[in-house]
């Protein structure tokens, strides 16, 4: 019989789960409005931020632009895919098993 992890255990790892979840909510809250925050300001006075601060500016910058380029190849991919569907005829649409 294998061995198995007391009851508390599995509890005190859920409670873990649960409390990282609500910790990364929060984070997510925090750094959106810090975003927006931000966005507000020149760029003189972003120039008096701490170091830090900028750092994490950029770094947010580059990940907005990496998922807003993810999201526009989705969706050119998807109106691609779209109108390739339009073209086919009803036979054709039976025959490649779609609606």
């Amino acid at each position: 019989m294998p061995c198995m992890d007391p009851p508390w255990v599995q509890e005190q790892e859920a409670e873990d789960a649960e409390q990282m979840a609500r910790l990364r909510k929060a984070l997510e809250r925090a750094g959106r409005a810090a975003c927006e925050a931000l966005k507000t300001l020149t760029t003189q006075q972003r120039a008096r931020l701490s170091p830090e601060t900028r750092t994490w500016w950029e770094e947010h910058q580059a990940e907005d632009r990496d998922r807003e380029q993810r999201e526009r190849a989705k969706k050119a991919h998807a109106d691609q895919k779209a109108a390739a569907l339009a073209k086919l005829t009803p036979a054709d649409r039976r025959a490649l098993g779609l609606r």
